[in-house]
């Protein structure tokens, strides 16, 4: 066989697999990035509606009382529109 075949072969096959491999990771990355932002903002949202609640510690009445308005409008009103 020819050497400088095998070798654009090898090369094409790099070129092929290396940016996909790097890709993947980069996603996953970015995605464990958006989690940890997300169940952070939960936990400090949760924290200011019902301090008192189970999920952030003693619970001394049920979290539903405690909650006042639901979590996720509150959350989408203020922190995915940019408005801190």
């Amino acid at each position: 066989m020819d050497i400088k075949k095998i070798k654009e072969d090898h090369v094409s096959h790099v070129r092929g697999s290396l940016p996909r491999l790097y890709n993947e990771k980069l996603i996953r990355a970015i995605i464990r990035k958006l989690m940890r932002a997300i169940n952070g903002k939960l936990r400090r949202a949760i924290n200011r509606e019902a301090p008192n609640s189970h999920i952030s510690g003693s619970s001394s009445e049920p979290y539903q009382e405690a909650q006042k308005e639901p979590l996720i409008g509150k959350l989408t009103k203020s922190h995915i529109s940019g408005h801190s």
